[in-house]
């Protein structure tokens, strides 16, 4: 399983906000206004088996805010997402084979689709590919108010034990005229890289 976050001005620290992905099991993430607990019942949901879109369905739907951000994934690989209709002008969200790319104030619509290709087409360990995808999308315009903070988490998918916590990548820059450099430059020497 693999997860990022890249956030603009005014939202340090940067992927804070999201309850962390349970290793060996499933991610979920939610944007703007989403309220603490989302995150966590949509996890537990889908530890009970309900399928990711029925999940973002629901959530769409009940949703107090009109430009809440919804992405799901579950230990089976498939993905759900949704963009409020009260999102930016150009907000939105792809979603590809086991992975959701997302953001709701781009620069342009060349954003998503450049974070997507360069995901999919990257054949290095999954940080790096998730650092490839958010370098892409920062020189495609990035987000519409700048760069300043990055986050950058990969779990693994076994169900952690009390010798392995499952985290491969837990690295967060919080101000930065560069975020996604400052990730690179946080990213052990590959020798010495768990992931």
């Amino acid at each position: 399983m693999i997860s990022g976050s890249r956030c603009p001005p005014a939202s340090l620290p940067s992927g804070a906000p999201y309850p962390p992905p349970d290793p060996g099991s499933a991610w979920s993430r939610c944007r703007r206004a989403a309220g603490g607990g989302l995150g966590t019942s949509l996890l537990t949901a889908l530890a009970e088996g309900v399928p990711p879109a029925e999940l973002v369905r629901r959530a769409a739907h009940a949703a107090e805010d009109a430009d809440r951000q919804i992405a799901v994934r579950d230990p089976a690989g498939r993905v759900a997402a949704d963009t409020g209709q009260g999102s930016f002008p150009v907000s939105g969200h792809l979603v590809g084979d086991g992975v959701s790319v997302q953001d709701n104030m781009l620069a342009g619509d060349e954003v998503l689709p450049a974070m997507a290709e360069t995901f999919a087409a990257a054949r290095v360990a999954p940080p790096d590919r998730l650092l490839a995808a958010l370098s892409a999308g920062q020189h495609a315009g990035g987000d519409l108010r700048g760069r300043q903070s990055a986050a950058l988490l990969v779990v693994s998918g076994h169900t952690p034990t009390e010798e392995e916590d499952g985290v491969r990548t837990d690295l967060r820059v919080d101000d930065s005229a560069d975020p996604v450099a400052q990730l690179r430059m946080l990213r052990p020497p590959a020798g010495l890289r768990r992931a």
